[in-house]
């Protein structure tokens, strides 16, 4: 069984270790880095190292590792050796808060994204309003012109599809017409 302890005054999905043998596996899975980090610590001299009898290793696990890999910072000047258990970061391990953080972080990327969003609207009016009326008028006469225009050249595309359709049937015809009177002098 591993040796867990809960401190009273962190939230009950925040363990504090203090001292216990993991695999590879399960520091990673604790500690939340990778497998390689592990074995680079333990080849350091920083995480302790033992062979189970069975060939696979184990790493010891002791807050000061912990603190090792996620160092305590503070604006307040905390560091490990003056920390209270309230001064140390939490490490959330409930699956339910995890997702809670996950959707706050995503709420606070959308307004973000909308705030600017916004700001860029504000910003394009504002360009809109120091345009001169004049010149404004101008591009909406040029572009009503040039829709007017288009209009016009889909309508006669259409009339000379039409028309095209229209002449390949009577060629079809005439072959027709042609091949049978052929076929009728042999």
């Amino acid at each position: 069984m591993p040796n867990l302890t809960t401190t009273a005054v962190m939230p009950s999905n925040v363990v504090s270790i203090r001292s216990e043998w993991l695999t590879a596996r399960e520091a990673t899975a604790r500690l939340n880095v990778s497998k390689r980090t592990i074995q680079r610590r333990a080849a350091a001299g920083e995480i302790e190292r033992r062979t189970r009898a069975d060939g696979r290793s184990e790493y010891r696990i002791t807050n000061d590792v912990i603190e090792g890999l996620h160092p305590v910072t503070s604006p307040r000047g905390v560091t490990p050796d003056n920390a209270t258990p309230r001064d140390v970061t939490p490490r959330v391990t409930d699956e339910g808060a995890l997702a809670a953080l996950r959707e706050e972080l995503t709420a606070l990327r959308v307004a973000t994204i909308d705030a600017e969003r916004r700001a860029a609207v504000a910003e394009y009016r504002a360009q809109l309003a120091e345009t001169d009326p004049a010149e404004v008028e101008a591009l909406r006469a040029r572009i009503a012109e040039t829709v007017a225009e288009r209009d016009e050249a889909r309508a006669e595309a259409v009339k000379l599809g039409a028309a095209m359709v229209k002449r390949h049937g009577i060629i079809q015809r005439l072959t027709r017409a042609l091949t049978a009177a052929q076929g009728a002098s042999k």
